[in-house]
């Protein structure tokens, strides 16, 4: 599954969005990037998003990128935690979805 997203990764090229954008608005984009996040934590209801960024290749949204903090099983926050969400992947950093190296070479490459 993380070899499907860094081909897509590498397909993008870039995560700048150009100057002509088109499509859905990043406000969109993010509020399905949300929805799927969400669903993978233990209190969705509590999450906070932040630093939100649409992966974008000639005006075309790819994912989001982003940190999420939500209610851990203490019931105290856990501290922003970065997450990548698009096409068939939705990740949080250590939920188990990919291992470490992989997200870590994901991150490096859709979302700096």
């Amino acid at each position: 599954m993380i070899r499907l997203f860094i081909a897509i990764a590498f397909a993008a090229g870039s995560c700048s969005a150009p100057a002509d954008q088109s499509g859905p608005s990043d406000a969109a984009i993010w509020t399905v990037a949300q929805t799927d996040i969400k669903a993978k934590l233990r209190d969705p209801g509590s999450a906070e998003f932040s630093e939100l960024h649409t992966i974008r290749r000639d005006g075309k949204a790819l994912g989001t990128c982003g940190k999420v903090n939500s209610k851990n099983g203490f019931g105290g926050m856990s501290g922003p935690t970065r997450f990548i969400a698009g096409g068939d992947i939705s990740a949080v950093e250590g939920d188990g979805t990919m291992d470490q190296k992989n997200f870590n070479e994901a991150w490096s490459m859709m979302c700096l």
